[in-house]
């Protein structure tokens, strides 16, 4: 009997590990439903850069990309915002692009922050790549 609850235990594990890296929901009811990358579309911003600067990059969910730029006095960053819903909540995807993703580049200190953040209570799926280009010759 132990042994029977330990390859449930184990199945029930296995089947959750494999939603999470497929894309798939499994909701309360043990039922599981596939889900769709829903990509909104770029967003550029830019920040004045010093020699010598920092930049720091935060972000919760995407790949962040760093590659040489060819201004000496600019770091340029794009975010290419996503989330994941299941097939038929397109509308509600779109609407936690526009309202709960929070993208910014702040060059009001001593250090570039380049954030791609989400308001509290939204879909954890949701999320941004981050492409930096770092200054020409940049030294940070």
């Amino acid at each position: 009997m132990k042994s029977m609850l330990r390859l449930s235990f184990f199945g029930a594990m296995i089947a959750l590990m494999a939603s999470l890296f497929s894309g798939c929901l499994i909701k309360a009811e043990a039922s599981i439903e596939s889900m769709t990358r829903f990509e909104g579309n770029d967003v550029n911003m830019s920040g004045a850069y010093t020699s010598g600067q920092n930049i720091r990059v935060e972000s919760l969910n995407g790949s962040i990309r760093l590659r040489p730029g060819s201004s000496a006095t600019e770091v340029t960053v794009t975010f290419m915002p996503f989330t994941m819903r299941p097939d038929d909540e397109e509308e509600q995807a779109w609407a936690e692009i526009h309202d709960d993703l929070r993208l910014s580049v702040d060059d009001s200190s001593g250090t570039i922050l380049i954030k791609a953040s989400r308001a509290s209570g939204s879909n954890d799926y949701l999320g941004a790549e981050v492409r930096v280009d770092l200054p020409a010759g940049f030294d940070g």
